[in-house]
């Protein structure tokens, strides 16, 4: 059993064993795809597809200014409509307390930095998507 000194050092031994564990729940299945979003020259939009499994996730990571408006959309190839994702911020934090998952988003940016969609699926083996992302 360990015993922590004050509670500061309780909450940083438990985001290190919570880590620690997402790691190797993640690692058990068929892991992390890393995308980076560029746009092609004079555009503000783009869409990223390709083929997403159970216990992957596609992470789309993209630089953004402050004030900028992120939208995003996925449209898959499954009958459950379980492919989702959610948005991070330069910091790791979501966009939005109490949105975990979500099929679109949109929202004004508060700083400069990268932005990451975390993109799984819910219950289907696989499913195509088509990711939409635009910045203005």
């Amino acid at each position: 059993m360990l015993h922590c000194r004050n509670s500061q050092h309780a909450a940083a031994l438990l985001l290190v064993v919570l880590t620690a564990f997402t790691s190797i729940a993640v690692a058990g299945g068929s892991g992390t795809i890393v995308r980076q979003v560029q746009f092609a020259r004079g555009k503000t939009s783009t869409v990223l597809r390709g083929v997403i499994k159970k216990n992957q996730e596609v992470v789309f990571v993209l630089t953004a200014k402050a004030g900028q408006t992120l939208t995003a959309s996925v449209d898959a190839s499954t009958p459950n409509n379980d492919v989702v994702f959610s948005v991070s911020g330069p910091d790791g934090s979501l966009m939005d307390e109490g949105m975990e998952i979500t099929t679109t988003w949109r929202g004004q940016l508060p700083t400069n930095g990268q932005y990451r969609l975390t993109m799984g699926v819910i219950e289907s083996k696989s499913s195509r998507y088509a990711m939409k992302i635009s910045v203005e």
